[in-house]
């Protein structure tokens, strides 16, 4: 269904059992640029009369300046429903509360700031006894700035703070709160500058999660608080070592997450496949430096099946030979008013100390982690290990200039000037950098912008692993990029960088002028 451009009222979307087939689909209509103002919600509050819980919808692309809510009613559960493309929230109150749901997905989703006494976001049970939520899907979501008072957010993010906020009376700032859940894949998202905490539940005895994958994220503040709110009930665990609908062995796994402030693990049932991989851990190991995970009520300690290739601020090896010491470099890990930003700097420890077999194949923005290098811990890769034909290698694109070049990959090694026989009087300046084991030359106009690139370095590929010392792909030999390779190890004079013939074996992989580089897409 397309919307027109407007400022809705508040909507409730509501179950119609009669209707079969694929997802009801709302997104503005060409050119147009909807909101809903106030509170979206599917179901009807279980205080107010009528209406089952909305299924099989999806929310694309449309703003949505206030709360959204679903509601768990009449046996049924909100199901099926998707959140994508969108902003969501007002700066005074919490963003989502999504009660009891089954298959909820966020993609893509921006919620913040907030302040000073709500949640970004709650996903938990409706009410007490009503069913947890289940297959809850968070990808590319950001949740940042929810505050205890004005002074954490930045001003340029929030101008009328001051004037706008309700005063701090309770602990409910946290990004993410969830109450129990189970199947939770958590994504390239970003969860910080929360003062409560970032994936916790922070009440909720009877909480109970299995099931959870958190990967290629950002989550800053008290992380990971996966606990009962205190003493378990029942001698019981939060998180269950087996799944309890079918016996399996259950599992979570946190896999190259950036956690500057360390984590905080309890009451896990011990026995799990609790996996802790390439992370950034701003602390010791879990529970003190054991790299168990401690129990409360006196429960046992439950230990990690694996945990490989994080960095600790100290204490590494307790949790095994491949995990080392460092403190990561941000390019903004402390100062609020400025907006936190969790990326790395050069030089930062973890680069390239990650696992060559296990890890994801990009990083929290999209980019290529090496194929055959260690790539960076953390959730951010530093430097692309793509090589987009005739267009770009590494951190360094057609067009570019050299003080973005060089900003990112500091003086070259050396300079030579060269002149190119193109039929005019044309030179350009090649500089040499030094890289994972190789060289990369880039050749700038006398305007100082990127006019050709190349590579030796085994580091960068294409996203099929193409690159400086593999075979020529057979979808390769016949394309524009090969003939137009063929043709400068005809005239390798003109080239604007050295240039190996991409035939058998690659020694340096280039792509040169800008004229040559259009004719040389793949």
């Amino acid at each position: 269904m397309r919307v027109a451009t407007g400022s809705y009222r508040p909507q409730t979307l509501l179950y119609d059992g009669s209707k079969k087939g694929p997802n009801v689909v709302f997104r503005p209509a060409p050119g147009a640029t909807p909101r809903v103002m106030g509170t979206l919600s599917f179901g009807a509050n279980t205080g107010n009369s009528g209406g089952r819980p909305a299924q099989h919808v999806t929310i694309d692309g449309i703003r949505i300046d206030g709360q959204v809510w679903t509601w768990y009613a009449d046996g049924v559960r909100p199901s099926y429903i998707t959140l994508k493309n969108l902003h969501m929230g007002q700066p005074n109150n919490q963003a989502l509360a999504a009660g009891s749901v089954f298959h909820f997905t966020l993609d893509n989703v921006v919620i913040g700031p907030e302040c000073c006494n709500d949640d970004g976001a709650q996903i938990a049970e409706a009410d007490s006894g009503d069913p947890q939520s289940s297959y809850v899907t968070l990808n590319h979501v950001t949740i940042h700035d929810i505050a205890i008072s004005c002074a954490n957010i930045p001003r340029g993010r929030y101008p009328d703070c001051a004037s706008d906020s309700k005063p701090f009376t309770g602990n409910h700032v946290d990004c993410l709160q969830m109450l129990g859940g189970d199947h939770i894949t958590i994504t390239d998202s970003e969860l910080v500058n929360c003062d409560g905490g970032t994936f916790t539940n922070g009440i909720g005895k009877g909480a109970r999660y299995w099931d959870i994958l958190v990967e290629n994220t950002m989550l800053q503040g008290h992380n990971i608080d996966l606990t009962c709110g205190g003493p378990c009930e029942g001698g019981s665990y939060a998180v269950l070592a087996r799944d309890p609908t079918d016996g399996s062995r259950s599992y979570v796994r946190f896999y190259y997450d950036t956690l500057p402030d360390g984590t905080y693990f309890s009451d896990w049932q011990p026995g799990g496949n609790y996996e802790f991989v390439g992370n950034i851990d701003g602390s010791v190991p879990p529970s003190w430096g054991s790299c168990t995970i401690a129990g409360t009520g006196g429960h046992a300690r439950a230990r990690f099946s694996v945990s490989q290739f994080n960095m600790f601020t100290s204490g590494a090896k307790s949790c095994g030979p491949t995990n080392f010491i460092g403190n990561a470099r941000y390019v903004n890990g402390a100062q609020r008013s400025a907006g936190i930003n969790l990326h790395l700097k050069p030089g930062s420890p973890g680069l390239g100390r990650g696992s060559t077999t296990l890890h994801p194949a990009r990083d929290v923005d999209g980019r290529l982690r090496p194929v055959r290098f260690p790539p960076d811990v953390g959730a951010d890769q530093l430097e692309s290990a793509a090589i987009v034909l005739g267009r770009r290698i590494g951190g360094v694109s057609l067009g570019m200039s050299k003080a973005s070049v060089e900003a990112f990959y500091g003086p070259p090694r050396s300079v030579a000037s060269r002149r190119v026989k193109n039929g005019t009087r044309t030179s350009v300046t090649v500089a040499t950098y030094t890289r994972h084991h190789g060289k990369l030359w880039v050749a700038y106009n006398t305007g100082g912008g990127v006019v050709g690139v190349a590579t030796s370095s085994r580091y960068y590929t294409t996203a099929s692993g193409f690159g400086p010392g593999a075979p020529l792909p057979r979808s390769l030999r016949r394309s524009p990029w090969a003939r137009c390779a063929g043709r400068y190890r005809r005239h390798s004079a003109d080239a604007t960088t050295d240039v190996t013939a991409l035939r058998g074996n690659v020694g340096r992989l280039s792509i040169t002028r800008n004229t040559v580089a259009a004719a040389c897409k793949g």
